[in-house]
Order: structure tokens, then C-alpha cells, then sequence
């Protein structure tokens, strides 16, 4: 809970009020990076800091409360004050409330956090930890519990210990019973491929993420589909047209079971022949997009194996 972590810093300010002009004093109450319960991450990622704000409750409240109040002030004053509005100006790269502000509402209203957990390779992003889906920019090391160092670039993009990672998820716009909705999007499983990773749900939706080289993700864009707006939550989209009751990941392709048909399909490196079952010596082409392998198109399945290759 972000308002409950004590030892916070306190200050004495002037604050001059609009109409008089008269400058009284305040106490400010500032949670500086060197409390020891300060959690440094949540400063540097705001993506998982906006996600916790969205759904954590403490002792004494919503953490939202603050945040969205917050920044409800500063909008009107902006619009009524012209020394707010030049001051806010002034510190314009340094303010995150506006954009963390928004980050919650899209959270609470468009898209769903999901909290997980993970620890290896991040070079693809398999781990969710880098800024884009599609690109590797920060790699995660731990020396403590509050103290979780940042490097940008393409270093040894790897985790040495267990890390909480975000992923952001469509919401339920089917408008039916809420908690059959949420039971529906319980995760069920989670699989781990050469450097593509998917969690899968009760309802038989597939998150990919990561690599996609050879269309793993059984998409063109290692991305998937999203509006502008929420391009900086990086949602990732469940897999199209499919429901799933079973997956499993290969080292770059992936194999799942069609929920209530049984049927299997396949996609991503075919080199071997591993998604769609044709020969050795042939013109094997990798697939993007969910293939049924060959010869295959009449059976029902209940569980699949990807194996390496």
C-alpha cells in the first residue's frame, strides 16, 4: 500500500493562497527514494505502479484516491491559476501524476492487470520487463528487497532472482455476468518456450508475448493490436478466433487444443516440420497465424506435447 509505507519525509512549506495572496504554512509529507521502505522500482516503472494504485486497498483506503484527487487539483488549477499553470509548466518532464493518472483509469475501466511472477532470460522480453513488447531496453537485478537496479541497453538482459512482472489484458466487453467474466479470465496455466511466454485462462484465452521471430505468437506483430492511447500500458491481446482448453510451447513454435472441438493447430517455426507434419526435405514454411497439421483435420485431441523442435 503506497500510503501506508511510514517514515516519510516532512516538510514545512509557504503556500500562498489565490484570492489574498496570504502565505500560510503547511506540512508536507514527501516519500523521498531513501526510506528504506521505499520501493525504487515502483519510481522507475510506472507501469506496475499504476497498476498496483489501481487495485491495492490498505487501512485506510483506495490507493487511487490520492493519485486521481491529486490530479484532479492540479487540472483545475491549472485552468483557474496562471501561477499554477506557469509552475506546472515549469516542471512539466518532472511531473508523472497526469500520465500515472490515466494509467489507472485505463486500468480500471479497459484493461486488467494481472500480477506475476518470473526470474532468466528477459532478451526477448519473455519476462515483461522491458519497455515495448517487441524490444528488450532494461534488464532487472536485485541486491535487496528495496533495491532493485535498472540497466538500459542490450546487456546480459537476464534476472538472477524472482521478479514481480505486469501483464496488462483486455477486459470482458461481452457485457455478461460479471463474475462469470472474472472466473472466465482466472488464470489457469503458464508456459515458458525458447523466448516466447503464455498464460492461459479458464475461459480459453492465450496470452503470447515475447519472441516471434518465426510467428510463435500466432500473430505478425510481436505487439498485437492496440489503440494509441494505450500503446505505453503495452496490453497484449489473447489469441484471435481461437479458444483454447490446451497449450504447450516449444523452443519457437507453439501447439494448442481447440476449446470444445478438440481439434490442434499450430504455428510458428516449421523447419522440422513441427507445426504442420510435413516432410523432411520439403519446403517446410514457418506459419503466423494457426495452422491444422496435415492429415490431422479429423481428430480430437486432449493434450499435446511441443517438445524442442
Amino acid at each position: 500500500d503506497f500510503r501506508e509505507k511510514g517514515g516519510y519525509a516532512r516538510d514545512v512549506i509557504d503556500v500562498i493562497e489565490d484570492e489574498t495572496g496570504n502565505i500560510v504554512k503547511a506540512l508536507l509529507y514527501r516519500g523521498t527514494p531513501d526510506n528504506p521502505a521505499f520501493w525504487k522500482r515502483v519510481y522507475l516503472d510506472l507501469r506496475l505502479a499504476a497498476a498496483i494504485m489501481a487495485v491495492a486497498i490498505g487501512p485506510s483506503g483506495h490507493n487511487d484516491v490520492y493519485l486521481l484527487n491529486l490530479d484532479k487539483f492540479l487540472s483545475h488549477a491549472a485552468k483557474h491559476s496562471p501561477a499554477v499553470a506557469l509552475a506546472l509548466e515549469d516542471h512539466a518532464e518532472d511531473d508523472r501524476t497526469g500520465e500515472l493518472a490515466k494509467m489507472v483509469k485505463m486500468l480500471q475501466n479497459d484493461y486488467r492487470p494481472i500480477f506475476l511472477f518470473g526470474a532468466g532470460s528477459n532478451e526477448h522480453n519473455q519476462l515483461l520487463l522491458s519497455g515495448h513488447n517487441d524490444e528488450c531496453s532494461a534488464v532487472y537485478t536485485s541486491n535487496g528487497k528495496h533495491d532493485v537496479k535498472f540497466t538500459g541497453g542490450y546487456g546480459a538482459k537476464v534476472v538472477d532472482e524472482l521478479v514481480e512482472i505486469l501483464l496488462v489484458v483486455p477486459r470482458e466487453t461481452d457485457g455478461g455476468d460479471a463474475a462469470s467474466a472474472n472466473g472466465n479470465l482466472e488464470p489457469m496455466s503458464l508456459h515458458a518456450g525458447g523466448g516466447h511466454s503464455a498464460m492461459l485462462t479458464r475461459g480459453g484465452d492465450l496470452y503470447l508475448w515475447g519472441w516471434n521471430q518465426s510467428g510463435q505468437l500466432g500473430r505478425l506483430s510481436n505487439i498485437g493490436s492496440s489503440t494509441s492511447s494505450s500503446t505505453y500500458l503495452n496490453p497484449v491481446q489473447p489469441l484471435s478466433d481461437i479458444k483454447v482448453a490446451f497449450a504447450d510451447l516449444g523452443h519457437n513454435h507453439t501447439l494448442v487444443i481447440e476449446k470444445g472441438t478438440g481439434k490442434l493447430f499450430g504455428f510458428g517455426e516449421n523447419g522440422r516440420g513441427q507445426v504442420n507434419g510435413c516432410a523432411s526435405g520439403e519446403s517446410c514454411t514457418n506459419f503466423h497465424m494457426p495452422t491444422v497439421p496435415l492429415g490431422l483435420s479429423d481428430e480430437t485431441f486432449v493434450h499435446v506435447a511441443a517438445g524442442l523442435f
